[in-house]
């Protein structure tokens, strides 16, 4: 398959628009994110579609919605994201998966659940604790819990297999990238 160089401009330029035909053309359910830690592979393993939802682009202002939900100080991101929500930017989403990295983001998981009750927020809470022995089996548990939920969402129940599936194309993207890197140095 030859690279699609106009295909990866729009999804760049606009990838809520790229997410919404990816649904329509496929029917897989969309999971927003505005996180790099977002768990791409439990995503996907549920049978849908990871996509990290975008800064609001260039001059657009902020709409007073989402202002009326935020503090003051809250950042540019959190409430682009918001007002999204509220505009209905966001309705063909299945799902936003929240991971509580930050106060902005927890207090925006929170205010959508209230805000825009027809779309379902999924959290995941990350140990704060990583080198005790309890962090690793708590978070096993915790993204076994976010597949679940999201599958519910999807009406797709991803399987161990299907995580594993996942993991493994993760790898070879992260291995291709890493020789690409030795190439280059």
């Amino acid at each position: 398959m030859a690279f699609d160089n106009q295909r990866a401009i729009r999804i760049a330029t606009d990838p809520i628009a790229e997410a919404r035909q990816v649904k329509e053309r496929t029917g897989r359910g969309i999971v927003g994110t505005i996180s790099s830690w977002a768990p791409d592979p439990v995503i996907l393993a549920s049978g849908a579609v990871p996509v990290r939802l975008p800064a609001p682009g260039g001059d657009a202002p902020v709409g007073t919605r989402a202002r009326a939900h935020l503090q003051a100080a809250s950042c540019f991101l959190s409430q682009g994201i918001l007002e999204d929500g509220l505009q209905g930017r966001l309705d063909f989403m299945d799902a936003l998966l929240f991971v509580q990295t930050c106060d902005a983001q927890q207090n925006l998981s929170d205010i959508l659940k209230m805000a825009v009750p027809s779309l379902p927020v999924v959290d995941l809470y990350m140990p704060v604790n990583r080198s005790s022995r309890e962090a690793v089996s708590y978070l096993v548990d915790e993204l076994a819990r976010v597949m679940e939920e999201l599958g519910e969402i999807t009406n797709t129940r991803g399987s161990d297999q299907d995580l594993e599936r996942e993991l493994d194309v993760r790898q070879g993207v992260e291995n291709a990238l890493a020789d690409l890197y030795d190439v280059r140095a």
